[in-house]
């Protein structure tokens, strides 16, 4: 994989972390429960799971930026 498209792919984790923290109801799985239950809305837990693996994306995104980051630096030295 390309250093270019590790770290965009590194973005896109991170965006989809950051939306699933302070946006749950952007989330594709919160739109699946919609869509699953109709208009009622999910319970706590249910939006403290999305919180907890927006957490899990942001941070493995994180990483992934920063090996990206790494190989750059380590290649242009």
């Amino acid at each position: 994989m390309s250093v270019i498209a590790m770290i965009l792919f590194a973005i896109f984790f991170i965006a989809r972390g950051w939306l699933g923290i302070w946006r749950p109801a952007w989330s594709t799985r919160y739109k699946a429960w919609k869509l699953k239950q109709g208009d009622t809305s999910p319970d706590p837990e249910y939006i403290l799971m999305i919180r907890r693996i927006g957490w899990l994306y942001l941070i493995v995104g994180c990483g992934i930026l920063a090996y990206g980051v790494m190989v750059v630096c380590l290649n242009t030295g």
